[in-house]
């Protein structure tokens, strides 16, 4: 009679148990996952030259030549432009004359200088004449210092009139032909620009920004690799290093100003075009990823539901990266192992007790 009593009882737990269990509302969860990535972020950038100089006369005349096929490559120093040389060679002429004069008058001055010093020592001459020679002579010297730099300047103009290329690169049309009057630091003739490497010059917003160094607290020590996304949308076959990163934001544009440079060998990227640029860690790292199917949004942001080891839904907001196929990156507010739900997300509330069943 007793064990019929003790097992009447134990039923009678088990039923109710059983029935409370159905009693709660059924939802699917998954767990939190901890991998390796390398996650990117995608930002438009604007390529320019590393240099670009704009070639203009250093002096005046008749542009009498040019010497390089326009659109091509040319190497530093080669020879571009020619401008008439009759004038300039006359100029220095004239200048060696004047040099030759001066130190004829000046030769003759330390002669005098010399001839008064002897007569003074025998009180032959005048104090005020001896005066007087050595300041013909110093007068003398110092027409010969200016002649010797008028010379100097002269033979500087004649060699400027052949103009050569200050940096190697590519040099565009010329925009002055030949036999057209130039003038001396005003007529721009043609732009070389250097085309290997180039810059990619990027804006990227404060949150981008912030959202790169979480991933990578180095970006300006380039722990961050750029890479180019080509206008026909593939990869571009050269890394880029970055060179520069803007001390602070723009408080008109709430961006910060990087670069990054790129090796040009085949020369496929030409200064002022846009293109696409991912900023990739340089290694894998680990990161948290949640399922897409977990994440809601409410006017306060990103959240998910988690049921913790007592059965019970508890939200939590979440900081998102980027999406890495099925799931989030996500940047804070999960670990891994935590189990969200994926399915079911109507049924339930914050705090209420569930069925949960794994994935």
């Amino acid at each position: 009679m007793m064990n019929l009593c003790i097992r009447f009882l134990l039923a009678t737990v088990l039923f109710s148990a059983v029935a409370n269990a159905n009693d709660l509302p059924a939802v699917i969860v998954d767990s939190v996952q901890q991998t390796k990535a390398r996650p990117d972020i995608e930002i438009a950038g604007r390529i320019s030259a590393v240099q670009r100089v704009e070639i203009i006369p250093r002096v005046s005349g008749i542009l009498e030549q040019r010497h390089f096929v326009e659109g091509t490559r040319v190497e530093q120093g080669a020879a571009l432009f020619s401008i008439e040389k009759v004038a300039y060679d006359i100029q220095l002429k004239q200048a060696k004359a004047a040099l030759l004069s001066a130190q004829a008058t000046q030769k003759q001055a330390s002669a005098e200088l010399s001839r008064q010093r002897t007569l003074r020592k025998t009180g032959a001459t005048s104090k005020a004449q001896l005066e007087s020679a050595e300041a013909s002579f110093d007068q003398a010297k110092a027409q010969v210092l200016q002649a010797q730099a008028q010379l100097q300047q002269a033979e500087l103009n004649l060699s400027y009139t052949d103009i050569v290329s200050p940096i190697s690169g590519t040099i565009s049309r010329a925009m002055i032909n030949s036999g057209n009057l130039v003038a001396a630091n005003t007529s721009q003739l043609a732009t070389v620009v250097q085309t290997d490497p180039v810059y990619v010059d990027l804006s990227v917003s404060d949150k981008i920004l912030l959202q790169a160094r979480r991933q990578s607290p180095s970006l300006e020590e380039a722990d961050m690799v750029p890479y180019l996304i080509l206008a026909d949308g593939q990869p571009y076959s050269y890394a880029g290093e970055f060179d520069f990163l803007a001390p602070e934001v723009n408080t008109e544009t709430d961006s910060v100003a990087i670069r990054a440079q790129f090796p040009n060998p085949e020369g496929l990227l030409l200064p002022g075009e846009f293109v696409r640029v991912t900023l990739e860690p340089r290694d894998a790292t680990d990161v948290i990823t949640v399922s897409q199917a977990a994440v809601q949004r409410d006017r306060d942001g990103f959240f998910v539901l988690v049921v913790n080891d007592q059965q019970t839904v508890e939200q939590r907001r979440v900081a998102l990266g980027e999406q890495m196929d099925a799931d989030w990156i996500v940047i804070s507010g999960l670990t891994a192992g935590e189990r969200v739900i994926v399915q079911g997300l109507q049924k339930v509330r914050n705090g209420q007790t569930v069925n949960a069943v794994e994935q």
